[in-house]
């Protein structure tokens, strides 16, 4: 009975002691923005471990790195390293997410991590665990960190990917060895879709998104760590927040904590941050827990000039007392060497031949006394030989210079020779030899070539006489084109006034007519000493005319004709205006347009050009309007009213398009109107005038008041007649009397 209650007794005690440090493990202080330590991290393990001598890990060593942009997904690479304290106890490689829920997950690989009653589960394992927005510890569980085996070895030194990503409502904890193959995952409901950021090192409940190397022991712990990289090459961090930090995991007092800001303005830089003991180092790419037994070899390397067939120069180093081989690339990359040994980079890129290289002139090599942080140029260079001659006869006791760029610096030669030219740039040599004068010389066309390969360069040396050009007139900003053979090529040029022209002796030369610049309706004309022989050296005036374009039009066309015909004017002169209208037709006027243009009804007028002028000279055609014998015409227009008298004609003048309207009206009760000549019907008739037309109103006899007149006269006569028979009748008279 005794033993049971002993039993009994220590399996309470046991069961306290978990629930105790379950508590204590949940018991977590406020964030760093208001704590000078970071709390939060992965539990131990429920229960107790099978090294029954270790104590129970209180202390909890945490070194990360929080980062200040959010992400979707989360995936970062880190070196498994088997390490472990005085008590065997060994840290755990972390990747932490804190979802915009407030939920925050972690999955990393550990090492010998310990178990909340004492002890550790030897070896490397998969570790994960999920907390909720109120700080509280939901997955798994048991009341501790998750810790669960790979599907085979991991193995120290390996490189492990680590990932936290959401699929399907849940979040999904994976571990990756690249070597063996060996692989963990856990899935868990999510809470939240993306891994927020923070501009701090933690938010509520020490909760952030970022890597940490997390380390339980049994005492305080103020000592260094080995290395463990954890790399992304392809998410580049902007800046994040580095920190180091150690509390009693029992009682959450803090032993020490700092942290700093880092922003990766140069992504491959390692930036340093220490602690007590503890050292780590990040850029946009890594995260570096433990100190660095070796120096930085931060190196990239650039090619100016382009080219293709090259290859990346290797870079040769020791680290660990082993030779190390890297092909550089235009990205800084930073290199671990062992401090003291010897680098070296090579001076030509592979794929260089004996006419076309990639060679750089900066030093490639030395002894690591410090760190190292270098951009090497390599500079893309063509094998160029010079040689001249002379064409044309004379001599010249000096020879020509000729300048090259190599390696981005000028380089003076004289006379025949070779040498490295950076590829795109300029190999010039003297255009005009020694010996020349003002009136002749010995010259040379390419006296400036791009090299864009090997070159073997001949100049040949021209001889040449001047030609002196002097012209008169034209506009501010246009001068006439010389066309001339220089070099045994034709070439053409804008003349500057008193200025020498060197010319191929015994060629011909012409300049242009028209200036540039003219155009259409303005020009600048030169009738003569246009063109010539180089034979000699000479020198020439040519004058240039002001013109301005005169259009002389008639409107229409077939109303008459003008003068002078369209032609071009010299400013400043006065040109007369004459018209002459076609029969149907009368002169309206004159509208001009521009400097120096006539408006008005002038028929000869005279304009002074002052630019370019346009004349139309206006005519109307004329509408006859004839009124037939015994009836009238009224017409009416937009501007007059008038009647055609009884057999008479009327023509009026009007602009094309008027309209008209026209009434016959008959003068004699007698007649009636008879119609329209063109044939139309109405009295009445509305015209529209395009071309010179006649219209005719025809009135005819009205035989209605004939017929009423002859029957009232009729009737008349016999109304007198019978009043004259009555009055005898009443006289009495005699008939035979009358």
């Amino acid at each position: 009975m005794f033993g049971l209650r002993k039993e009994l007794f220590i399996l309470f005690f046991l069961s306290a002691s978990i629930l105790l440090l379950s508590a204590q493990a949940h018991a977590v202080p406020p964030p760093v923005g208001s704590s000078p330590f970071h709390p939060a991290g992965a539990q131990p393990v429920a229960g107790y471990g099978a090294q029954p001598s270790s104590p129970q890990a209180n202390y909890d060593e945490q070194l990360g790195m929080t980062f200040v942009q959010g992400f979707t997904k989360l995936s970062y690479n880190v070196t498994a390293v088997a390490q472990s304290d005085a008590q065997g106890f060994g840290p755990g490689y972390l990747l932490n997410g804190l979802t915009s829920a407030g939920y925050w997950y972690q999955a990393g690989v550990a090492f010998n991590w310990p178990y909340q009653g004492g002890g550790y589960n030897a070896g490397f394992n998969f570790l994960y665990e999920a907390f909720n927005s109120s700080g509280s510890s939901i997955y798994p569980s048991g009341g501790g960190g998750g810790l669960s085996p790979f599907s085979g070895a991991v193995n120290d030194g390996d490189l492990v990917l680590l990932q936290l990503s959401f699929s399907n409502g849940r979040v999904i904890f994976q571990a990756l060895d690249w070597s063996t193959g060996a692989e963990a995952n856990q899935s868990f409901p999510a809470s939240g879709s993306g891994f927020v950021g923070l501009s701090f090192s933690s938010g509520a409940h020490g909760f952030f998104t970022g890597l940490m190397t997390e380390w339980y022991h049994g005492d305080p712990y103020y000592g260094s760590e080995a290395e463990v990289n954890y790399s992304n090459s392809t998410s580049r961090l902007r800046s994040a927040t580095l920190w180091v930090d150690e509390f009693n995991a029992n009682s959450s007092t803090s032993l020490f904590g700092s942290s700093r800001t880092y922003t990766f303005s140069t992504p491959d830089q390692l930036r340093l941050f220490s602690l007590e003991g503890a050292t780590e180092y990040a850029n946009a790419f890594t995260f570096i827990t433990g100190s660095l037994g070796r120096m930085q070899i931060t190196l990239s390397y650039s090619v100016s000039g382009g080219g293709a067939g090259f290859g990346a120069p290797l870079l040769s180093y020791i680290e660990n007392g082993t030779l190390q081989a890297a092909s550089l690339t235009g990205t800084p990359t930073t290199y671990l060497a062992d401090a003291g040994s010897t680098w070296q980079v090579s001076v030509s890129l592979p794929g260089s031949t004996g006419t076309e290289r990639w060679e750089t002139p900066q030093l490639t090599n030395g002894t690591l006394t410090a760190p190292v942080n270098e951009s090497i140029p390599y500079f893309h260079q063509y094998l160029c030989t010079f040689a001249y001659t002379l064409a044309g006869g004379g001599l010249t006791p000096s020879s020509p210079s000729w300048t090259e760029i190599s390696f981005a610096s000028p380089l003076s030669l004289s006379g025949n020779g070779s040498a490295w030219v950076d590829a795109g740039t300029s190999l010039r040599y003297s255009q005009v030899l020694g010996g020349s004068t003002v009136s002749e010389r010995w010259a040379t066309q390419d006296s400036n070539l791009t090299v864009t390969g090997a070159l073997s360069v001949h100049a040949v040396y021209y001889h040449q006489v001047a030609l002196n050009l002097v012209y008169i007139g034209g506009g501010p900003t246009s001068p006439p084109t010389l066309n001339e053979t220089r070099f045994g090529s034709q070439f053409s040029q804008p003349v500057l006034n008193s200025s020498a022209y060197f010319l191929d002796a015994g060629t011909s030369w012409s300049l242009s007519t028209l200036l540039p610049g003219s155009g259409a309706q303005e020009r600048w004309f030169a009738p003569e000493n246009t063109t010539g022989s180089a034979a000699l050296p000479q020198s020439v005036t040519v004058v240039y005319e002001h013109q301005y374009a005169l259009t002389v039009g008639a409107n229409p066309g077939g109303g008459g004709s003008v003068s002078p015909p369209s032609t071009w004017a010299t400013a400043g002169s006065s040109v007369p205006l004459s018209e002459h209208p076609e029969p149907g037709w009368e002169f309206e006027g004159w509208t001009g347009s521009g400097s120096g243009s006539y408006s008005g009804p002038l028929a000869n007028a005279s304009i002074s050009i002052g630019g370019q002028v346009s004349e139309n000279a206006t005519f109307n055609p004329g509408l006859e309007i004839v009124a037939g014998l015994n009836g009238e015409v009224v017409y009416s227009t937009a501007t007059a009213n008038g009647t055609v008298p009884s057999g008479t004609s009327v023509t009026i003048y009007l602009p094309r398009g008027s309209n008209v309207t026209v009434h016959a009206a008959v003068t004699s009760l007698f007649y009636a109107f008879g119609g329209w000549s063109p044939s139309a019907s109405g009295t009445t008739l509305s015209l529209t005038v395009g071309n010179p037309e006649t219209i005719s109103a025809d009135f005819k006899p009205n035989p209605a008041p004939v017929l009423v007149l002859v029957l009232f006269l009729v009737g008349a006569v016999a109304g007198v007649s019978l009043f004259i028979q009555r009055r005898r009748s009443r006289r009495g008279v005699n008939p035979s009397t009358l």
